[in-house]
């Protein structure tokens, strides 16, 4: 179980995290040391700035031989916004792929590159971040985000992130534990 405790516009913020599911209640403003704030750069940052700070360490990376097939399920980053597509290979041609989005229904009109492309991570993945470091996580379904990662603690990784799936206007500071497999090792 992870429990947060964040200060946002005056009011205090409690989420409790448990296998998955999050829970929330707010309150009026307390002493607190929480803030809305990344510990990477002491602000709040969009998915885009999440993604620049993490782009100064390197790059999300599978493995070096590493090459997609029809019907492999891969990340794709939307230009350069920070934000991961969950996508399934319809085709390969030469060093590219063609994708489709969205459970099937929506096909990238050109193909990507494999340069441009993650592999999913293996659940049983040993291969672990160090605390100080980036990730790209899953978010939801579809969508993978960058995040700092705040603790390591056995197959346990807690992650600050953003989630701005209410637009950019409306981006909120998130704190998530994820485990092997729902992470990729900016590296």
């Amino acid at each position: 179980m992870l429990v947060a405790f964040l200060a946002l516009g005056g009011v205090v913020w409690l989420g409790c995290e448990n296998a998955g599911q999050t829970t929330a209640t707010t309150g009026t403003p307390a002493t607190s040391k929480a803030a809305a704030s990344s510990e990477a750069t002491g602000k709040k940052m969009s998915p885009k700035e999440m993604a620049v700070e993490a782009r100064k360490t390197g790059k999300p990376v599978g493995p070096a031989d590493w090459k997609p097939k029809q019907g492999d399920w891969v990340l794709r980053e939307l230009g350069d916004s920070g934000i991961f597509n969950y996508c399934e290979v319809k085709e390969v041609k030469d060093n590219a792929a063609v994708l489709v989005y969205d459970k099937r229904t929506t096909d990238f009109p050109n193909p990507e590159p494999f340069t441009k492309l993650i592999p999913i991570p293996d659940k049983d993945s040993k291969d672990m971040p160090a605390q100080g470091s980036y990730v790209i996580m899953r978010q939801s379904e579809l969508k993978w985000y960058y995040g700092h990662v705040t603790k390591v603690s056995g197959q346990d990784v807690t992650v600050e992130t953003t989630d701005a799936s209410k637009g950019s206007a409306a981006v909120e500071l998130q704190v998530k534990m994820v485990r092997p497999g729902e992470f990729v090792i900016v590296k």
